[in-house]
Parts: structure tokens; sequence; C-alpha cells
């Protein structure tokens, strides 16, 4: 990102705080020089963001006031899932004004076409600002969020960040769709301190927020024990291979990544096999969890989007056991989906609610 939007942004923060202040007490704050505060203030007038007017405070001469245009600022954030990509602009109260969905298969971007992905993003941004919504707007924050079977590659996901940072004028970070659901959950539910969520719909995955916001330390942390406990790559058709080869024969006709959701409709169905299975699972689930609270002691230790017989599984594993933790099991509807993103950039943008301004966690070049 170039020095001159690193700029506007802190900038932008200031003014996000302040609501009205001053050119004067703006260069003070802000440390730059009364060119560049000019320059910028001028280039963000231009595309609405603000408003500027001139004052005269008794004698002297008029000072220049800058002012927020509330009602038209904007949050901006796509989500990448394996079939789909949506693109949704929200208002300040998080609520969605213009939803785009465009149908995009993983398999043809991720294997065949990797650059096509880039420019579908580039496509959506452009739509996103040429849209109704935008007239008179502007877009104050914008994030992307993956909902996919396996994390993209750290070159993949700064080139998504990149690629909307530039279209956008404003940063662009990439997060996962369950720690941006984890961190909303947190807040609503005034939980604090560490929080680790485990998903589980295809290989296991670890997110983590602390304080509202997604920790990416926490996350590598929970990801090596993980690892270190065997469980890195044992999706419930990698389970039922390598631990339940007989349940194959009742699942040959259905390709792997459909096992779980056939084995919890049969179980639903009253099949008790299908039940053992998915218990089995969570029992599987819950050492990972014991591991989990044992080696770095959060405070919460959450199963994400979890079916019932599932949850009674991992309380077996645990048993009577005292853990350092509370553990929960927790499910979302559709429409936190749709608001939990909005929400965690407002929070990310309002430094006198939460303590710190909106925060990039920059991915490193590979």
């Amino acid at each position: 990102m170039s020095c001159h939007i690193e700029k506007s942004n802190k900038l932008k923060s200031i003014l996000w705080e302040q609501r009205e202040i001053s050119r004067q007490r703006l260069i003070k704050l802000s440390g730059m020089n009364p060119r560049t505060v000019s320059k910028c203030m001028k280039e963000l007038a231009e595309r609405q963001l603000i408003s500027i007017t001139d004052r005269t405070d008794g004698q002297g001469r008029p000072s220049q006031y800058y002012k927020l245009r509330m009602k038209t600022l904007r949050l901006l954030h796509f989500t990448v899932t394996r079939q789909e990509i949506y693109a949704i602009v929200c208002d300040l109260r998080q609520f969605p004004l213009c939803l785009i969905r465009e149908d995009f298969p993983q398999d043809l971007w991720q294997d065949k076409h990797p650059e096509l992905l880039n420019a579908k993003l580039k496509s959506l941004a452009a739509e996103v600002l040429e849209s109704a919504v935008m007239h008179n707007g502007f877009i104050i924050a914008a994030c992307l969020e993956f909902m996919l079977p396996q994390q993209p590659p750290e070159r993949v996901r700064q080139r998504w960040s990149d690629t909307l940072a530039n279209i956008l004028q404003c940063d662009c970070p990439v997060f996962n769709v369950d720690a941006v659901l984890l961190s909303q959950y947190q807040v609503n539910n005034h939980l604090d301190g560490r929080i680790i969520g485990i998903s589980y719909r295809e290989d296991i995955q670890c997110v983590a927020v602390e304080s509202g916001h997604i920790s990416e330390s926490l996350q590598l942390r929970a990801e090596k024990v993980l690892d270190e406990a065997g469980m890195k790559n044992m999706s419930f058709a990698n389970f039922i291979r390598e631990f339940h080869r007989d349940a194959l024969n009742r699942l040959q006709d259905f390709e792997a990544e459909d096992f779980y959701n056939v084995v919890c409709t049969r179980a639903i169905g009253g099949d008790g096999y299908s039940e053992s299975l998915l218990r089995g699972y969570g029992t599987f689930l819950g050492k990972l969890f014991v591991k989990l609270a044992e080696n770095l002691k959060p405070e919460y230790l959450v199963l994400m989007h979890p079916r019932q017989i599932v949850c009674d599984g991992v309380q077996e594993a645990i048993g009577q056991m005292e853990l350092p933790c509370r553990i929960l099991p927790v499910n979302f509807s559709s429409n936190e989906f749709i608001l939990a993103p909005g929400g965690y950039l407002r929070r990310g943008l309002m430094k006198f609610e939460h303590g710190r301004y909106f925060d990039r966690q920059r991915i490193p070049r590979s």
C-alpha cells in the first residue's frame, strides 16, 4: 500500500473518532505537514466522505473545518465460497444495502485458471462502486472472508487483499468466515479473554479471537497443537477411512465430501450405526479440546456449527475432567453470516468504543 493511502487512512481514523475537527487540530493530531493534510482532505471531500466549511470563532481569520458525512459511509465485505462469491454493502448500522452474488466454482479458479478469481474480484468491486447504493457513498472499510475446505496459500490471500485495496482505496484484510463469526459472538455475548473455535465441516480448522478481534498468533498456536495431535487433516471422511473402514461400503455411492451430510441425514432418520459414527467423531474432537485446553489455557473453547450427536461425543470425551475453560457449542443463523463482517469492520473503526483503530493484519509476501 502506498504512503499516500497510509496517510489518508490515518487521517480518516482521526476523523472517525472526532466526527468534526479543525484543520489546525487535524494537523497537530496527525503530525503531518499542512500541505499533505489539505491535499488528502480535498480528495476525501471530492469522494463525498467529508464536508469542508470555513468558520470564524470570534475574532481573527476563518478556520477550515472538516466534518464526516455519516450517512454516506459504507462497509463492504466479500465472501468466497466453494461455488459462489458474494459482495455485500452495509451501512454503519451494519445492515445490508446491496448484495451481489455470482456463481464461481472453486475448481475453475483454483485448479485451472488461478488468475480468474482475481479478475472476478476486480469485476465485483467495480460493480459495487457503480451500484446505486454507492451514489454519493464512500467505503470506509472493507474485508474479504473465505469459506473454503482448505485455507488458501498466503500468496493467494495477499493477491486478493492487494487487488481490492488498490480498487477500493482502503485496506482489505482477508479472514476466515468462522473467525469473523466467532469475533462477533464474543462481543454479542460479552465474553472476556481468549476464545478458540473449532470447525469440522470438512477438514478440522482452528480460529481464534481475543477481546473481540481476530488473533492470528493464537490461531497459529492452536493449529500447532492440532498438527502435533495428528488431527490436522482429519476430516470426517478421513476419520471414516482411518477408524471405520467398514462404513465405506455404506457410503460407496457418495463422494467423500458428502459423507458427513449423508451420515447426519441417516442419523436423523434413526439409523443407530450413523449415530455411533457421529458420536465417535465427537469423542475424537473432544480429545483435541482437552489438548487445546491443557496447552493454551483459553477462557473458552467453541465447537462451531455442531450437530447435537457430535456435541454428545465431545462431552463424553471430556467427562468429569476439570478443564481450565468452558466448552460451548455454537451455531449461527443466515443473518449472522451477513451481519457479522459488517459488525467486525464497524468495531475496528470505533476507537472510542473498542480501544483500537481498524488495523489490517497484513499477510507477509511469500
